[in-house]
């Protein structure tokens, strides 16, 4: 008895039978799935950067972003890693929550090339740094869309 077969994936098909073709379909799809499901997730994830605090207040802070702690001194800076969409700067006896905001998308440009430079005032402000921009700055003639930033929630220190 001779078998014609129309095309080769129905030769394959004959040839494999129809539970090793209906796995390697099932292997495919789930492939593909796990594959979009880490996609979409990393889309989702901020862009790992860096935070450069400059301290424009009378006092020593200290800046929390969930995977670093460091301190600053009046007229002092540090820069540590962000990765989580916000961070916590204890001045005062009081934590401050900013949200990380980062201008343009993440895009490099001029308020971003990987380090995000934010200048925090007594009055709980976070104005945006140029790249190029030497702190203190008085006068910010021009901030990025959503800056200056502000807490978004204040804890007292007796809730910490």
């Amino acid at each position: 008895m001779t078998t014609t077969f129309l095309n080769k994936d129905q030769s394959m098909e004959k040839g494999l039978g129809h539970g090793v073709i209906r796995n390697m379909k099932m292997k495919r799809v789930a492939t593909l799935f796990v594959t979009s499901s880490i996609y979409l997730t990393l889309l989702g994830c901020p862009r790992v950067a860096y935070i450069e605090v400059y301290n424009n207040t009378s006092h020593t802070i200290k800046i929390d972003t969930s995977t670093d702690i460091a301190e600053a001194e009046p007229a002092g800076s540090v820069t540590l890693p962000i990765a989580y969409s916000y961070f916590h700067i204890e001045f005062n006896q009081e934590t401050w929550r900013y949200n990380r905001n980062i201008p343009h998308d993440g895009s490099d440009g001029p308020y971003f090339d990987g380090t995000l430079r934010i200048q925090i005032n007594s009055d709980k402000l976070g104005y945006a740094l140029e790249t190029n921009q030497k702190p203190p700055v008085v006068d910010f003639e021009e901030q990025p869309t959503g800056y200056p930033i502000e807490p978004d929630k204040v804890i007292p220190a007796m809730e910490q």
